[in-house]
C-alpha cells in the first residue's frame, strides 16, 4: 500500500524498443523524474537519433537535466505543465 492511497498497476512497455520500431517518434515525456534512467538508455543504444523531437517534462535534479539535453542527438524542447 502506498501512503497516499492504494497501490496501482499500470501497464508499461519497452520505450527503446518502440522508438526502434517506430522511426521518427515525437517523443513527449512526464516520467516523474525517470526521465534519468529512460533517456540515457536512449542515448546508449544509439535511439535518441531516432526521435524527431524529445519533449519533456523535466523533475529534479536541474543539473542533470543539462548533461541530457547536451547528449541526447535530437531536438529537446522543455514541456511545462
Amino acid at each position: 500500500v502506498h501512503e497516499d492511497g492504494p497501490e496501482m498497476q499500470v501497464s508499461c512497455f519497452d520505450l527503446a524498443k518502440f522508438v526502434a520500431a517506430h522511426k521518427r517518434v515525437i517523443l513527449k515525456m512526464d516520467a516523474e523524474g525517470a526521465e534519468y534512467k529512460l533517456l540515457p538508455r536512449l542515448i546508449e543504444e544509439g535511439l535518441d537519433k531516432d526521435l524527431y523531437l524529445a519533449w519533456i517534462e523535466w523533475h529534479e535534479p536541474w543539473e542533470a537535466r543539462d548533461e541530457l539535453v547536451e547528449k541526447l542527438a535530437c531536438p529537446v524542447e522543455t514541456w511545462i505543465w
